[in-house]
């Protein structure tokens, strides 16, 4: 997928628990080129609460919900193992660059 040069890389962050919240999106914030427009999560207070620190961000508990209606470039999986296969290949057959924390999937 080729990125504009004047545009930010739209990313949606599935999974806010300890290690989203605590290194991956500190980690993404550092980025000049991401911008982080969504963070999704079953327990959707953990989604809100990881918002706040990006202003237009918006917040999903159900990442079918979030892929039709925004539109991304790239997502970063870092919910259970149990969810990366279903969550990466939805993302991988909707043209979108994926970032899976380990363990890959089970």
């Amino acid at each position: 997928m080729e990125k504009r040069s004047d545009s930010k890389i739209s990313i949606a962050v599935i999974g806010c628990g300890e290690q989203a919240v605590e290194n991956l999106l500190p980690s993404l914030m550092q980025i000049d080129s991401a911008s982080i427009v969504a963070l999704c999560d079953i327990d959707e207070t953990k989604a809100a609460k990881a918002a706040r620190s990006f202003r237009n961000a918006h917040v999903f508990k159900d990442y079918k919900d979030m892929f039709s209606k925004l539109k991304l470039d790239a997502v970063v999986l870092a919910g259970p193992p149990q969810m990366h296969f279903d969550v990466a290949q939805l993302a991988l057959r909707n043209d979108k660059h994926v970032f899976v924390e380990k363990p890959p999937t089970v």
